[in-house]
């Protein structure tokens, strides 16, 4: 009776040690002489510790137990544990058990069925707030997990993740224009001048531009642009701004934010390209012969597309230039000949999957070097490392592929602890089957990019029959306007624009056979007199 007595009180002494280490103080050590360290606990753990006990009531030898993993912070043993702790007890099914147990996934190495179960609640004010403060510092909203986890936006979340992370998870939801009216609303809730606002208003912007609201777009950009917290890099808010400007017809004030697009960004001959529309369209092809003099030079082949030589082929035969505009369509053919070619071996799903999928999940983990991406754009499209949506499914790949290595962990610890958990094991062939979707759809968007730019090529092929049969037109016309107008053939000196029919007038670039960077759209035209026959007798 008396031994019976004496366990009893031990097990509900337990609970009220709390923090303390109850074998250290049967030793008669306190938590200071405790060489390990173990005594040391954090004290948020010790009150997540003793608010478990408060609503699961803890009392059996596998509840205390489990409390040691939390004030430890063993968050797999804990998760391998729960099942016995709590496994048909009321607290199991009660909102604050589903929150913590989702809590231990998520810090057990599964975010992503955490984040999916913590949604799955339906109730989330009821969820113990200690539960949700540390959930709040858990998942921040640049942990990868929220773009892989199938998630439903709950109004109970709004004040447990906040305005920010809500529009990570509604991204698709609020990417239409006609959700402008919810966007502001985020707005006004997120704090002033901070990162979720910042976040939110770049939406905004963006879903103001699509309907063609550009004057309340361009109010929220110049705000935008001056915001110390804004996520958005500096470079996308510059040729974001530029498009705006161009879209409406600015197209001097549309030149001054490509040009705040440095050369080291990797936005940079997009820029230029762009920036080369605003001179043809203010009626100065010179000035964009200029820029494609450097964006079509060899040491960017693959890396721009075929819309600039077509850009550079219009420009040249708008001021005449015959000869440069007959080298530019050949330099065309041989520039996308063989990469129209390879795009439609990656289209027709005639390439290697392995070797892509490895090369994709070496983009994903930042190993390929300049040179061989540079190499790649040969055969690959040229946008797959900037792709949005193809990011997005690497990312989820790399997360899923992690979770299910977890699971593989977790389930081989079961094993040795608490006896065999299936759970464990179906969890890890989810969750793997969820990463080869993943990057099944990785290949499938690469596939799409290619099937884009070659739809994009053979656009711009078309164009390019059209330069060249202007360029036959104009050529066979001078004859005849000089016969009309009775001058003979050898008194008549043909105007070729930037290159001139005699030496002084023809456009020469310095280092032909040589490129130096710091070249790059520096160059200058001068296009005096354009299309015109001179009568030189």
């Amino acid at each position: 009776m008396m031994r019976a007595l004496t366990v009893a009180v031990l097990l509900a002494a337990a609970p009220m040690v709390g923090a303390e280490d109850l074998e250290g103080l049967l030793e008669g050590k306190s938590s200071a002489q405790n060489q390990n360290g173990e005594a040391q606990l954090i004290r948020g753990q010790s009150l997540l510790a003793d608010a478990i006990r408060s609503m699961a009531q803890v009392s059996t030898p596998e509840q205390n137990f489990f409390m040691r993993n939390i004030e430890k912070q063993e968050w797999s043993e804990a998760l391998i544990n729960w099942d016995s702790a709590f496994g048909g007890k009321p607290f199991e099914t009660s909102e604050s058990g589903k929150a913590l147990r989702a809590y231990l996934q998520f810090k057990a190495g599964l975010p992503v069925t955490g984040l999916e179960n913590l949604f799955a609640i339906d109730e989330a004010k009821k969820i113990h707030f200690l539960l949700l403060n540390m959930w709040r510092e858990a998942a921040p909203e640049t942990h990868p997990a929220w773009l892989v986890s199938r998630i439903t936006w709950k109004p109970d979340f709004n004040e447990l993740f906040g305005p920010a992370i809500e529009v990570k998870v509604r991204a698709a939801d609020l990417s239409g224009a006609h959700k402008i009216e919810e966007l502001q609303a985020l707005s006004l809730r997120a704090p002033a001048d901070s990162r979720e606002q910042a976040i939110i208003n770049w939406h905004l912007a963006l879903a103001n531009a699509m309907q063609d609201k550009a004057a309340e777009a361009a109010k929220i950009m110049a705000q935008l642009l001056k915001a110390k917290n804004n996520p958005v890099s500096q470079d996308l808010m510059n040729i974001t701004a530029a498009r705006m400007l161009f879209q409406n017809g600015y197209f001097e004030a549309a030149q001054k934010y490509y040009d705040k697009v440095p050369k080291k960004s990797e936005d940079y001959l997009e820029a230029q390209e762009e920036k080369a529309w605003t001179y043809l369209r203010r009626g100065e092809p010179q000035n964009a012969m200029a820029i494609t003099q450097s964006l079509v030079n060899p040491s960017f082949s693959g890396q721009v597309g075929p819309e600039t030589w077509f850009l550079r082929a219009l420009s040249q035969i708008k001021v005449c230039d015959y000869s440069g505009t007959l080298e530019t369509l050949r330099g065309f053919t041989k520039e996308f000949k063989d990469h129209a070619l390879a795009l439609e071996a990656l289209a027709e799903n005639k390439v290697s999957q392995d070797e892509l999928a490895k090369f994709l999940s070496r983009i994903q983990k930042g190993s390929v070097t300049r040179t061989e991406m540079v190499r790649s754009t040969r055969k690959l499209p040229r946008n797959l490392t900037r792709d949005e949506r193809l990011k997005y499914l690497l990312t989820g790949q790399t997360v899923l592929e992690k979770e299910a290595q977890s699971a593989d962990v977790l389930f081989a610890k079961s094993l040795k602890t608490t006896g065999l958990q299936g759970h464990f094991d179906t969890l890890r062939a989810q969750t793997l089957e969820r990463s080869q979707m993943a990057r099944g759809a990785a290949i499938a968007r690469a596939q799409e990019l290619a099937r884009e730019e070659l739809a994009e090529t053979h656009k711009v092929v078309n164009k390019m029959h059209i330069v060249e049969t202007e360029l036959i037109q104009q050529v066979d016309t001078i004859p005849r306007i000089s016969k009309h107008l009775g001058v003979q053939e050898k008194d008549i000196d043909v105007k070729k624009g930037t290159t001139g029919s005699l030496a002084r007038d023809t456009l020469k670039f310095p280092q032909e056979n040589e490129f130096w960077f710091d070249e790059l759209t520096n160059y200058r035209v001068d296009v005096k007199k354009g299309c015109q026959v001179r009568v030189t007798r």
